[in-house]
């Protein structure tokens, strides 16, 4: 009767030192791997904050946040509809419903905006050329490029590799599953800017994986980070502007 479980102990123990022996190769392969930083008029920021909102007036109608005068970027939600490209209110996301506000370029020309957030509202990507068209004729404007659709993200910096971009949170659960097995370091970040919904999504060996490619962690807050969470991040999103008021004094 020993011979079957010394076998399988056998067996056991080699598949798990050859598992160890592949993993450590892989480590060391994803270790040759060198990043350099991505020149960009926002990365260069000290502090990198996001103003989220989804009523275009909560904008509009303070004009520091138009003109950036508290390094605070706007972002809006932008959908295609018919043929061109609207500034849009989510009104619900099940079922998915949305309001009009004007159209992408009637909102960029009327607002000088010198920074700003863009998230695509769609779930699937079409008129890219239009979207680039209108941003062409403002190149004044320095965009920052999300879409929770992982796929829409791929598709615009494979046609614009020069814009800037954020993660969906598809990047945060690929780093989680792949840092498990510790292979975090052959996870692909194409993305400019990290984005986290919580502070403890990603533990110290990934944060440090994620600095190490000379990324920016955007962090979502609802109330004032504690001494902890300032000391591992700086760049945040929020929907709170009097917090990023009090965060952007902080910094400075």
């Amino acid at each position: 009767m020993r011979n079957p479980y010394f076998r399988l102990f056998f067996i056991s123990v080699n598949v798990l030192l050859w598992s160890a022996l592949v993993i450590g190769f892989l480590r060391y392969l994803g270790n040759q791997q060198s990043y350099t930083q991505f020149d960009h008029v926002i990365l260069n920021q000290d502090q990198i904050l996001l103003y989220k909102t989804n009523s275009l007036d909560s904008i509009l109608q303070i004009p520091e946040i138009v003109e950036n005068k508290w390094n605070i970027i706007p972002m809006i939600n932008v959908e295609i509809r018919e043929r061109d490209w609207h500034v849009v209110e989510i009104l619900s996301k099940n079922p998915y419903k949305t309001k009009s506000h004007l159209l992408l370029d009637e909102f960029l020309n009327t607002y000088q905006l010198s920074k700003l957030a863009i998230n695509v509202a769609n779930k699937h990507l079409r008129n890219l050329k239009r979207l680039s068209e209108i941003l062409a004729q403002k190149e004044n404007v320095e965009v920052l490029f999300t879409s929770e659709t992982t796929g829409i993200l791929h598709e615009v910096r494979k046609e614009k590799p020069k814009w800037l971009f954020m993660s969906s949170h598809a990047l945060v659960a690929k780093l989680q599953i792949m840092g498990a097995l510790y292979l975090e370091n052959l996870v692909q970040i194409n993305e400019d800017l990290v984005f986290l919904n919580s502070s403890n999504e990603l533990d110290e060996r990934l944060l440090t994986e994620v600095n190490k490619r000379y990324k920016k962690i955007i962090l979502k807050v609802n109330k004032k980070p504690n001494a902890d969470q300032q000391s591992l991040f700086k760049n945040f999103l929020s929907a709170d502007l009097a917090l990023l008021k009090e965060m952007s004094v902080l910094k400075k």
